[in-house]
């Protein structure tokens, strides 16, 4: 199971949602090792988020480890039962498919029950955004979902309520400008510094140093001496 390593703290109130984001673009890629050091790095920083086991017990089931799945969905449901899509995974994919149907019942009986936001989803895809806005909307402060106010916000949106649809997107916005001020200063503060000159080149450096603080001021040329002389008597 994943675990939280640091306590550490950010400025930036989302951090964990930089790191987040950069799994789920992993993970499509099916490039495991990488998404899941990035769900650990984002669980570091906020370690009861449930969602950060829930997403890599996905991966784990996608890809066949049903041991590390079935940990990894359970810890997220330890940090909120009310997840649907953690008991529907445990449930059907995970105990359905290897004939544990009696396994599967207790998961998914409160699948179904706390399953507004895949139901809201799916009735966006079909169209039906009345039907889809109030489950949507009892989801939303819940968050299960990352995409959840988006599919709110289309849902308004496509029923021409303007207002309530730019309200349903801003926290969406507000999540990625914060991962992009995260994910900047992050770059920032890794930039590696300069490397100094090695070899012949750092040698030609120091001697070109030296041979500068050791130079004597340069004395006044006989001609400039004889010029201001003559000056100075015709005055």
């Amino acid at each position: 199971m994943l675990r939280p390593t640091l306590d550490s703290r950010s400025l930036f109130p989302n951090a964990w949602r930089t790191h987040q984001l950069r799994a789920e673009g992993y993970a499509p890629r099916q490039d495991l090792d990488d998404a899941l050091k990035e769900y650990q790095a984002a669980l570091e920083l906020q370690p009861g988020e449930a969602e950060l086991h829930e997403a890599p017990g996905q991966l784990y089931l996608d890809n066949h480890p049903d041991a590390d799945a079935k940990r990894e969905l359970e810890a997220a449901l330890a940090l909120d039962p009310s997840r649907a899509h953690a008991l529907y995974l445990l449930g059907r994919p995970l105990y359905v498919q290897n004939q544990e149907n009696e396994k599967a019942v207790p998961y998914l009986q409160p699948a179904l029950a706390e399953g507004g936001e895949l139901l809201g989803m799916a009735y966006v895809r079909l169209g039906q955004f009345a039907n889809a806005i109030p489950r949507l909307e009892k989801a939303a402060p819940r968050g299960h979902f990352q995409n959840v106010h988006y599919q709110l916000y289309l849902a308004y949106h496509k029923l021409g309520r303007e207002k309530l649809a730019k309200k349903a997107l801003a926290p969406s916005q507000d999540l990625r400008r914060s991962s992009l001020e995260h994910g900047q200063a992050m770059v920032m503060r890794s930039a590696p510094p300069e490397p100094e000159p090695q070899g012949f080149l750092a040698c030609s450096i120091r001697s070109s140093k030296v041979a500068s603080s050791n130079a004597k001021p340069e004395e006044p040329s006989k001609k400039s001496m004889l010029t201001g002389t003559t000056a100075h008597r015709n005055q």
